[in-house]
């Protein structure tokens, strides 16, 4: 059962750099040193957008991409978490990267846990992610996973939260053999809590397993409860060149249809 921490410091046990040996650096360039800052409306307000539907409407951060931001409903909406599905090799990380250089390029900070340690400093580079002014989260135990996610959310240190992926956090050789299912499934409500509390955008990376005959995700009856948009990203077709995707929006809680854009990958 996941039991909560009162805190724990982001630069404590378990944290590494994104490889290149430098120490880890602060929620952005413009973060104080004590960690109980709270982004002000100046630093949020200018780099959101809003689709305008009503006054209520929720505000979203824009993923770089016009078409994802359409079928989004104007970008990754804010307080709430959003799952990316699909086949391993599908894109999902390139998305994210993508969703984390466009939140960079709106001077949003940025905190991705990298599950699998498959983060490519030179690859984010590509897709306009900048490696200094991102916080990367490589973790040696799920419960480093837990309290860093808690104080960067309850502090507010972060305005996006990447996880790539939900299935290394349940199991993988950084986090050990054993199985985290049981904390993973009872995290993650405490997550979309913590998500809504904060006004961070979330965006979770999951891969298909195959269940019998039927392809599912992990925590699957979990997620559907979790996350407000669940969308597919699948490869339509392939050149020596890059991918073109197909992002489709399963599940929109906020939006009233759900679309699919076509996306492309360029190698």
């Amino acid at each position: 059962m996941y039991s909560p921490k009162s805190k724990s410091p982001l630069s404590g046990s378990g944290l590494h750099s994104h490889g290149l040996g430098s120490p880890l650096p602060k929620f952005g360039p413009s973060s104080p040193t004590s960690g109980s800052h709270s982004p002000s409306e100046a630093d949020t307000c200018s780099c959101l957008t809003e689709n305008g539907l009503a006054a209520t409407s929720p505000v979203f951060i824009s993923t770089g991409i016009s078409a994802a931001d359409e079928v989004f409903g104007g970008g990754l909406p804010c307080g709430h978490i959003t799952e990316i599905c699909g086949e391993s090799g599908a894109g999902k990380s390139w998305f994210a990267l993508r969703c984390i250089a466009s939140a960079q390029s709106q001077g949003l900070s940025c905190l991705i846990i990298d599950t699998e340690c498959a983060f490519d400093a030179r690859w984010a580079i590509r897709q306009g992610v900048a490696p200094d002014s991102l916080v990367l989260l490589r973790p040696d135990s799920f419960q480093v996973v837990q309290e860093s996610v808690e104080e960067a959310l309850y502090k507010k240190l972060a305005n996006l939260l990447v996880i790539d992926s939900l299935d290394g956090l349940q199991q993988s050789s950084a986090l050990g053999s054993n199985s985290n299912a049981p904390a993973l499934y009872s995290f993650l409500p405490h997550l979309q809590t913590m998500v809504e509390g904060s006004g961070a955008a979330c965006l979770i990376t999951s891969q298909f397993r195959e269940v019998g005959d039927t392809k599912v995700t992990l925590a699957n009856d979990v997620m559907r409860q979790c996350a407000t948009v669940r969308a597919l990203l699948s490869i339509h077709s392939q050149s020596l060149h890059g991918l073109q995707l197909s992002l489709q929006v399963k599940r929109h809680n906020i939006l009233s249809e759900c679309n699919t854009a076509a996306l492309r990958l360029t190698f």
